[in-house]
C-alpha cells in the first residue's frame, strides 16, 4: 500500500478468459527489461509528467487516494502442482475427470481449500495498471519482498495435468535470495506472430493514465522455502512519489517448495487415466 496513504480497495478482477485477451492486447506495448531499475537499486529518477495536474488531479492523489488503481490476479502454472503437509496416500481422494472440464475446476478448488494446499514450486502474479486521470504517473520500478521465510514442509505434492499460458516475457523472482533475485525473461522466437513491439524486453519506466494502461506479470519460484511474499511497484506523478504494495486480497502471496516432500501423487485428467500415489 502506498507509503503516505492506504491504497484503496482493488476492483475485482475479470473472468480469467476474458482478462488473459485485455492482458495480451495490453503487452503491445512495450515492457522492457526491469534489471536496469530493480537489480542496481532503483535509484528514484524523476520524470516529468507530460500533462500538469490540475487541481482535482492533486486530489485524488491526496488523502487516501493514489493516482492510478491496480488489479491483481494469482494463478497456479499448469503443471507445477500443489504441496500439502498431509500424507495423501490413496489417489481415490483427488478429483477425477469425468468429462467436465467445469466440475473438474471445482472439484480442485474444493480439495485445494479442504487440505490447505500451496501453489508448490511457482505462482504467477498479474496485475495492470491504470490511472485515475489523464495526467501521466511514471512507474518507476518493482521490488519483490520476502514477508516470511519458513523451511519446506513435509507432505504430499500433488501434480496435475495439462498446459497452461506460455508467456513470451515476464519477470521472475527467485525467492531462494535475500532479497529476491529478479531476472526478466524474454523468448524472441515467437516471431512474426508477435507484433514487432512486443518483441522487446521488459524496461521501466512506464507511463500509465486513464486511457493508458500497462499490464505485468511476475514468476515467484523456489526450490527450498515456504514463502509468504509481496510486490511493491514505485511511482511518480501528481507531485508526489510513493510506493504502492500489491498483494493477495490484503494477505502476502504464498508458494511452497516440494523439497521435503515425503509422498507424490499424479492426477492425469484424461478419460481412460487414473489418479495414482505412492512415496516420493
Amino acid at each position: 500500500m502506498e507509503e503516505e496513504a492506504a491504497a484503496p480497495e482493488p476492483a475485482a478482477p475479470e473472468p480469467a478468459a476474458e482478462r488473459r485477451g485485455a492482458a495480451l492486447a495490453r503487452r503491445a506495448k512495450p515492457f522492457g527489461g526491469w534489471l536496469a531499475a530493480i537489480g542496481a537499486g532503483v535509484a528514484a529518477t524523476v520524470i516529468a509528467a507530460v500533462l500538469v495536474p490540475s487541481d482535482s488531479d492533486r486530489k485524488k492523489a491526496d488523502g487516501k487516494g493514489q493516482p492510478f488503481t491496480v488489479v491483481s490476479e494469482a494463478r497456479r502454472p499448469s503443471g507445477v502442482g500443489w504441496m500439502t503437509s498431509r500424507v495423501v496416500e490413496n489417489p481415490a481422494t483427488l478429483p477425477a475427470f469425468d468429462g467436465d472440464w467445469d466440475r473438474l475446476d471445482e472439484r480442485w478448488k474444493k480439495w485445494v481449500q479442504d487440505v490447505r494446499a500451496v501453489p508448490a514450486t511457482a505462482l504467477v502474479v498479474d496485475f495492470t495498471v491504470q490511472g485515475t486521470s489523464e495526467a501521466e504517473v511514471t512507474l518507476t520500478g518493482l521490488t519483490v519482498r520476502v514477508t516470511d521465510r519458513r523451511p519446506a514442509f513435509p507432505g504430499t505434492h500433488v501434480i496435475d495435468s495439462g498446459a497452461g499460458d506460455n508467456p513470451y516475457r515476464y519477470v521472475a523472482a527467485d525467492l531462494d535470495t535475500d532479497p529476491p533475485t529478479l531476472s526478466d525473461y524474454y523468448e524472441p522466437s515467437y516471431g512474426s506472430n508477435v507484433p514487432p513491439i512486443q518483441r522487446r524486453p521488459i524496461q521501466f519506466p512506464y507511463q500509465v493514465k486513464l486511457s493508458d494502461a500497462e499490464s505485468f506479470e511476475v514468476s515467484a519460484r523456489t526450490q527450498t522455502c515456504d514463502c509468504e511474499f509481496v510486490i511493491e511497484l514505485t511511482w511518480i506523478g501528481l507531485g508526489r512519489q510513493g510506493s504502492t504494495t500489491i498483494d493477495d486480497k490484503g494477505k502476502p502471496f504464498r508458494v511452497a517448495a516440494i523439497s521435503a516432500a515425503t509422498h507424490f501423487c499424479g492426477a492425469l485428467s484424461f478419460a481412460g487415466f487414473e489418479n495414482s500415489c505412492h512415496p516420493a
